[in-house]
């Protein structure tokens, strides 16, 4: 049986993007969200596909605990953004008689680099949105209006702000709709927004 697990850290956040990924790679896999009941069903030869290696924990540590615990049950894991770390690629890279502390201190190792890389793109986005930013005030462009334009609100502005953090546009990582229902605002608006800012960081964003 292969199942694919899909998480997030908030209930904001949309896992619509995982499944997409994993059933793009398994058509037929059994999508799960709630993992309790995943370890429930999973058996020995089963295979758990995730979109990414962040999908199965929030932190290195608790992710390298699973990680074990179904390594040493049989279970099979699969990631799809991280392929060295599926679980298939340390038996079949290492022989039969390699030590299982070995085997699972590289996978540790691994883990924890897969992790930090995450955390330094997630940053790289927002020194690139930040810099966009900074390039367009120095070209003489202001975000979010041009010139001889009404001036914005602050509502407008403050939109804006948080869209810049928090939308997968830009330096965060939530969906367009999930974002616009937080701020309270109309399609129309979000959307328009959306291209302001574009428009205002040009290449940058």
């Amino acid at each position: 049986m292969i199942y694919g697990y899909c998480r997030t850290d908030t209930k904001q956040q949309s896992v619509d993007r995982q499944i997409k990924s994993i059933l793009n790679a398994h058509p037929k896999a059994s999508i799960a969200v709630d993992w309790n009941q995943l370890m429930k069903e999973a058996k020995p030869g089963d295979a758990i596909v995730f979109a990414s290696i962040s999908a199965m924990s929030s932190s290195a540590e608790e992710c390298f605990t699973i990680y074990k615990q179904l390594y040493d049950k049989s279970i099979k894991l699969e990631f799809l953004k991280e392929p060295h770390l599926n679980t298939e690629t340390y038996r079949q890279a290492l022989p039969q008689s390699a030590a299982n502390a070995f085997v699972m201190k590289l996978a540790e190792k691994q883990i924890a680099l897969a992790f930090e890389l995450s955390e330094k793109e997630v940053q790289i986005r927002r020194e690139r949105s930040i810099e966009g930013i900074e390039t367009a005030k120095k070209n003489g462009k202001r975000i979010g209006r041009e010139a001889g334009a009404k001036v914005e609100t602050k509502k407008a502005k403050s939109c804006k702000r948080r869209m810049l953090r928090e939308s997968k546009s830009f330096a965060g990582d939530l969906d367009d709709e999930v974002l616009r229902a937080k701020l309270g605002i109309s399609r129309n608006t979000y959307y328009k927004y959306k291209r302001e800012l574009k428009e205002d960081l040009g290449d940058f964003s």
